[in-house]
């Protein structure tokens, strides 16, 4: 008898003609750990190449995941020192903006005083004369 092949297991079983049993006949004894143990035999190299690459795409994904939380916490902070700093100019120029508004109104506020002081000078003698005037015609009414 020949020697077998693993494939020999699947060939067709017996000729066309009447119906007869079909399928995948039983191996010749030999188990599937003494059929399989020349391909993972094969395999091994890869397998261990593959295990070597795993390993190192682990160690790069956590070199690249620490380096990234460095940088992340190098730019929060980075972040909050600029923040302080903007809010600080930021209160600078409310304050400066504030104090030229408030020049500004005082400025608007005594141009006003000024206006209405000149102008109480100008109209006391004219008041004063039409509160006499009326006084006297009460007066003499009298």
């Amino acid at each position: 008898m020949s020697h077998s092949n693993i494939l020999d297991r699947f060939r067709p079983v017996g000729a066309p003609g009447p119906v007869g049993p079909a399928g995948v006949p039983p191996s010749d004894g030999r188990g599937p750990r003494e059929e399989l143990a020349p391909v993972f035999t094969a395999l091994a190299r890869d397998i261990e190449a593959a295990r070597r690459l795993v390993e190192q795409a682990e160690k790069d994904s956590a070199d690249l995941l620490d380096r990234a939380r460095d940088d992340a916490s190098a730019l929060l902070a980075r972040a909050q020192q600029d923040s302080r700093s903007a809010r600080a100019e930021a209160a600078a120029r409310v304050t400066r903006e504030s104090a030229d508004d408030d020049e500004a109104l005082l400025s608007t506020a005594r141009d006003e005083a000024d206006a209405l002081a000149g102008a109480r000078s100008r109209l006391i003698p004219e008041l004063a004369r039409s509160v006499i005037d009326r006084m006297l015609t009460e007066w003499l009414r009298t």
